[in-house]
């Protein structure tokens, strides 16, 4: 506690909390961080590279229905990052008209050791 003066020349009592709301603000913030953190995954890096001669819809589901991940041209390559919530444990490259041209089942573990995917005709 520390003395102060009124504007009447009275004194007064109050609490010198300022640490403490620091110390609580940070004991939220550690808390909050410990619970999302693990709910979610940074993802992870991967190159893939389409070695065809043809474009390419690259999707991460078998599913029908699944949405395009990425379009790749002819004997072009990117960058991507895969969130795992995104992931669904297939790679799978499709010609314009719909047809397979490489599917590979793989798993997060997996996915996250490789640092690149080249997509020939299978």
């Amino acid at each position: 506690m520390t003395g102060t003066s009124s504007r009447y020349g009275q004194k007064s009592e109050q609490l010198d909390d300022t640490g403490m709301r620091h110390g609580a603000i940070a004991l939220a913030l550690l808390v909050a961080s410990a619970l999302v953190l693990p709910a979610c995954d940074q993802g992870t890096d991967i190159r893939i590279e389409n070695a065809t001669e043809i474009e390419l819809n690259i999707f991460y589901d078998i599913s029908p229905g699944a949405r395009v991940a990425s379009t790749l041209a002819p004997f072009e390559s990117k960058e991507f990052t895969v969130i795992r919530d995104v992931w669904k444990g297939y790679l799978i490259a499709k010609d314009k008209s719909g047809s397979v041209v490489f599917q590979r089942q793989i798993t997060w573990q997996e996915l996250k050791k490789l640092a690149e995917i080249v997509i020939r005709r299978e």
